[in-house]
């Protein structure tokens, strides 16, 4: 989505129709780099079952960080996009698949003042 005061901003989170029921979701600042997406990737409670759980298959995690870090450039290079959502995004060991996307196109908005580009401060 897209924040008038923020600008870009990506949700990685459990998906589906118990979504608000999970509530397991963080949110990353475009630009984002590949240690980002994966350390969001590994802050979710379902983590678990996406590296396999009790046995069960890994999902493509490394696709599904392929993915986060292509929308953060769509984000960044396409600003008429004001909301895209992929929900679900079914990861499984054979890749990741969106199952139902939605877009809402809107005109390029800048935020009215110069923005912090960071959600936190990064130590170092």
């Amino acid at each position: 989505m897209r924040d008038p005061v923020l600008g870009p901003l990506i949700m990685v989170g459990a998906g589906g129709v118990n979504v608000d029921v999970w509530d397991d979701r963080t949110w990353l600042l475009p630009p984002v780099s590949p240690a980002d997406a994966s350390r969001a990737v590994r802050s979710l409670r379902v983590w678990r079952l996406l590296r396999g759980h009790r046995g069960a298959p890994r999902g493509d995690v490394i696709g599904l960080e392929r993915m986060i870090l292509t929308l953060s450039r769509l984000a960044l290079e396409v600003p008429e996009v004001a909301e895209l959502d992929l929900n679900p995004v079914l990861v499984g060991p054979g890749g990741c698949s969106p199952v139902d996307v939605k877009v809402r196109l809107a005109g390029p908005v800048a935020p009215e003042e110069p923005a912090p580009r960071q959600l936190r401060e990064v130590l170092s």
